[in-house]
């Protein structure tokens, strides 16, 4: 039976399971309660606070296949879009995207990461029984073509790193590839005390990565020494599935799904002793986690695109959502647009701009690009094809995985002087 109770306080609440906060009202729901019957509570409570933000759809453009996950890189956005392969859709007029086209492949794609000029997309089962990670060349998108594959053995999830590779399999644990060369990947290392792990997300020479189990947990995992990673801390996951796993700067971010759908916030500031700081009950389960500044945005399946105001890790509250027609199964941002994978529906292109993220080169999270985020800028600045590693990562503004001069133009587009 469902039941809501909507408040300013958590008081009389005898779980936080099934808590909710959005737009400044605490709510509590039982496990049958649908997204609508939260919102209608919310609506008819007089003493909310704050206005959500309203994400807008300006276009969306149907492609092959199912959209599954989302790139962008340079104005255009690469999609896995199961058995239609990989699409490219020229965005850089967001208000008319334009198919570039694509490429079949031969197995389902179910998640994409672009970084100078080279897709790797992540495949469900193959003809011969295996699945990997598959590498494309797409230095013209209208001309996409394999190089090579890698990391066999169910592939989850993939994250990079410098020239390093990171890649969630199920059931051979962590894998660490060199991609230096991305025609020639080359193994350096494997962590699997667990054979399963579903998801994975990189800071520096730490990777975090989400373990399948019964009772599933994030670990940290040092991987100074790719060949010999070892374990820093686990942190257990009060939930049955870990879906999604995000991490900047020092908080990891950790969606989960079971009884009651939910956003895990810990602090990684000491990776050998994670900290749980907050949880967010969810409308449905995540399967994609952006993060920019102070708003984390949530591919949320069912209930759509999902806006997070993380300025407070401890309290974080949704303060916005567009319900997409389909499931969200992922989300891309740059510059003001989310860019939603939405399954059948293809991509939807939604401006967020009422949603008060912080702006692109806002380094110091000020809500305002000055002088100091352009001497933090300039630091990071390295040139074409010079991989981003650790905080240079911040000032990679087109998401192309270097700091060159199409960052320095974004950058000067947003810089507003003292």
């Amino acid at each position: 039976m469902c039941k809501v109770v909507c408040g300013q306080s958590t008081r009389g609440v005898d779980s936080m399971k099934g808590m909710l906060r959005y737009a400044g009202v605490f709510v509590f729901r039982t496990a049958g309660c649908g997204w609508g019957a939260v919102l209608a509570c919310i609506s008819l409570t007089s003493t909310s606070t704050g206005q959500p933000c309203q994400p807008i759809l300006v276009s969306s453009i149907d492609i092959p296949g199912d959209a599954l996950g989302v790139d962008i890189s340079k104005g255009v956005a690469y999609i896995a879009s199961g058995l239609g392969g990989i699409r490219a859709i020229d965005v850089s007029d967001p208000y008319s995207p334009t198919s570039l086209g694509g490429k079949f492949t031969y197995s389902f794609a179910f998640d994409i990461t672009v970084c100078q000029s080279v897709a790797y997309l992540v495949m469900a089962e193959t003809h011969d029984g295996g699945a990997v990670v598959c590498v494309h060349d797409v230095s013209n998108p209208r001309d996409i073509h394999s190089i090579n594959s890698f990391a066999r053995y169910y592939p989850q999830d993939l994250t990079l790193q410098g020239r390093v590779a990171y890649v969630a399999s199920f059931e051979d644990g962590l894998q660490i590839f060199d991609i230096q060369d991305p025609s020639t990947p080359e193994l350096l290392g494997v962590y699997a005390p667990s054979n399963s792990y579903v998801a994975v997300a990189a800071s520096g020479h730490v990777v975090y990565a989400g373990q399948c189990d019964v009772n599933p947990f994030v670990v940290s995992i040092d991987v100074s020494s790719p060949a010999t990673p070892y374990l820093l801390d686990s942190q257990p996951i009060f939930n049955f599935f870990i879906s999604e796993i995000a991490v900047v700067k020092d908080l990891l971010y950790v969606a989960s799904e079971g009884n009651l759908d939910q956003l895990d916030i810990l602090d990684a500031s000491n990776p050998a002793d994670l900290l749980p700081l907050g949880t967010l009950g969810l409308p449905s389960s995540c399967s994609g986690i952006t993060v920019t500044g102070d708003r984390a945005y949530l591919a949320n399946r069912e209930s759509g695109l999902i806006v997070l105001d993380i300025s407070q890790p401890t309290a974080p509250m949704i303060i916005g959502s567009y319900d997409t027609p389909d499931n969200a199964a992922h989300v891309a941002v740059s510059e003001g647009i989310a860019y939603v994978a939405d399954r059948e529906t293809g991509l939807l292109i939604l401006d967020i701009s009422s949603c008060g993220a912080i702006p692109l080169g806002d380094f110091d999270s000020d809500h305002a690009v000055n002088l100091e985020d352009a001497a933090q800028f300039i630091g990071f600045l390295k040139g074409p094809r010079i991989l981003c590693w650790d905080e240079c990562c911040e000032a990679d503004l087109d998401g192309d995985c270097d700091v060159d001069m199409l960052d320095t133009r974004i950058f000067m587009n947003n810089f507003t002087g003292s």
